[in-house]
Order: C-alpha cells, then structure tokens, then sequence
C-alpha cells in the first residue's frame, strides 16, 4: 500500500483497489499451488510467474474483414 502518492480521495480508493486486487490474486495463486502439491512462498511464485512471455498480434489483412487475433505463448523449460 506504500508508498502513496495520491492526495485525491478518487486516486487513493483506486491505488486501494488495486493493491488489494494484487493482493487476491496473489492468494489465489497461491492456493491454487498448493492445491497441486508445490510448496513456494508467494514471492518465489510471482517471480517464476514474472518469466512468463505471452505475444499477442492482431492482423488486418483488409479493411472489409475483421481483425485477427493470435495469442502466443514463449516456450519455457520450467512449469510456469
């Protein structure tokens, strides 16, 4: 939650929520780890998430059809 550098009542509850959203997911992860047999604590588990790289591209091939939209993920030699 700190440092905060926010001073309007709008960008403190936004800076909360986003820290407390970061905070949910973090658990989540969390026990979702546990629940498959990995023991890491929270900070090891988002640096191994951190590696991940994820490429999405959108291509446009004419103006008459819709975009296309590939999601790709970088090969890992771990189980990220």
């Amino acid at each position: 939650m700190h440092p905060q550098y926010h001073w309007t009542d709008r960008k403190i509850r936004v800076h909360t929520f986003i820290c407390l959203t970061g905070l949910l997911l973090s658990q989540v992860f969390y026990k979702k780890e546990r629940d498959v047999s990995y023991h890491m604590s929270i900070e090891s588990l988002i640096n191994k998430l951190s590696e991940v790289h994820m490429v999405e591209t959108i291509s446009i091939y004419s103006l008459n059809s819709k975009p296309i939209r590939e999601t790709q993920l970088e090969e890992m030699k771990t189980p990220q």
